[in-house]
């Protein structure tokens, strides 16, 4: 038996072996509450509806002084696409924690030829400068002095450079960026898979399923590409991809796109799903419609279906817009959280419509309300807010709402004077 010494003195050990145990237990359950926090915040404050966005500035209509800074902010999206303290909400379907280490170990967000990018580099040879320096940088990390890729595609979205590539050819006449969207156009035709009707998948995996997305990202580069390169079957392909989506993808009640079809269905009819009516698909649509349009020759024979087209879905969007002038995520639920993503898209579509004389003045006023919309969910800075996240697939919407570098670009170009691409027909 232990002396009564030696109990004394291994009495103060194990109170510190305890003390020490009970203060490491206490920080290791702060720490996992810190990161339960940490990953809960934004679904809280989503389901409360609070955004740190509403009112932030009040530009009062002042869309030159808002350019201004937006373009700024568009600049710094487009050459740092890793965030520094906030995480870009098209990931937050997956741990947040891990990403922001992710992010501080210098993982970056987006490749350099990303749809994301495309838009931002649109936005800022449209509505900026096409010589801007930050502008010539960025297509000096994508694009060679012999207009190779130098990073070629590999997903139907990264043709979405496309436009942009062929704006600054048209603005400074430098034949690499000819050259880049020839490549893309080739690869776009000529390699990528191919639906069981010809058409293209938005994933190379799922040759069946085609979404909406695809309409607004490569449709009006099909079209234009065609007439710049003489390739009709890229305008053949760009009206078939339109076509066959309103015949097959769209729901006749609503007048709404839904976000998918499949061609391949075990009924063999295509068969629609996802949401009739995500707002940022009803985006996808509008522009498909309205770019094409702009590059289809006058005598095409479809073109009046595809104008009506257009002019129904600005109609039915017109009807479904909020009193604050913004669309929600899904345009055709009341009391949907309002998405300034979807909000560009369709003001954008509207300019072009309006400007090519396929939709009437009288969506002028609709598209100055979106206008006010954005305005008001954007930061002294010019970073526009209240956009909706990336989503994880069809179906999956996430309820996030944050500032997104895509939904920067459209802004920009729905806010923004000029034509841009929409050169003479």
């Amino acid at each position: 038996m232990a002396s009564e010494r030696e109990v004394s003195r291994g009495a103060p050990r194990g109170a510190l072996r305890s003390g020490t145990w009970k203060w490491a237990c206490l920080a290791t359950w702060a720490v996992i509450l810190a990161l339960v926090a940490f990953e809960l915040w934004p679904r809280f404050r989503g389901a409360w509806g609070k955004t740190p966005w509403g009112s932030q500035h009040p530009w009062r209509g002042d869309t030159e002084a808002f350019l201004s800074s937006a373009l700024e902010v568009a600049s710094k999206d487009l050459m740092h696409p890793a965030p520094r303290l906030k995480l870009d909400p098209r990931r937050m379907d997956r741990p947040r924690t891990l990403l922001w280490l992710r992010d501080r170990l210098g993982g970056g967000l987006e490749t350099r030829n990303s749809w994301p990018n495309a838009i931002l580099a649109r936005a800022i040879a449209e509505c900026g400068a096409t010589a801007d320096a930050t502008l010539g940088n960025y297509w000096d990390q994508v694009v060679g002095p012999d207009g190779s890729l130098l990073e070629p595609p590999v997903l139907l979205s990264h043709c979405m450079l496309g436009m942009p590539l062929l704006d600054c050819y048209q603005q400074t006449s430098q034949a690499r960026f000819r050259t880049a969207a020839e490549h893309l156009l080739k690869w776009l035709m000529k390699s990528h898979v191919r639906s069981a009707t010809g058409t293209l998948p938005y994933r190379p995996e799922e040759p069946g399923v085609l979404l909406v997305d695809t309409l607004g990202m490569v449709c009006p580069f099909l079209a234009r590409a065609g007439r710049e390169f003489d390739m009709p079957e890229a305008t053949r392909l760009a009206r078939q991809q339109l076509l066959e989506f309103l015949d097959r993808g769209m729901d006749e009640r609503s007048g709404l796109p839904f976000h998918a079809y499949q061609v391949d269905s075990p009924s063999g009819n295509a068969a629609p799903f996802g949401l009739a009516g995500w707002g940022r698909g009803a985006g996808w649509l509008a522009l498909g419609l309205a770019e094409t349009l702009h590059w289809l020759p006058a005598t095409e024979p479809d073109r009046p279906r595809l104008e009506e087209a257009l002019r129904r879905l600005a109609a039915t969007l017109r009807g479904c817009q909020r009193a604050d002038g913004l669309w929600g995520w899904a345009v055709n639920i009341p009391g949907a959280q309002p998405d300034t993503s979807a909000t560009g898209m369709i003001a954008w579509a509207l300019r072009i419509g309006m400007e090519h004389r396929v939709l009437d003045d009288g969506f002028q006023e609709t598209r100055e309300k979106a206008i006010a919309g954005i305005l008001r969910c954007s930061k002294e800075s010019g970073e526009v807010g209240q956009s909706m996240a990336d989503v994880a697939g069809i179906g999956q919407y996430p309820w996030l709402f944050a500032h997104t570098t895509w939904t920067q670009g459209f802004a920009i170009l729905a806010v923004g004077g000029g034509s841009g691409s929409a050169g003479d027909r």
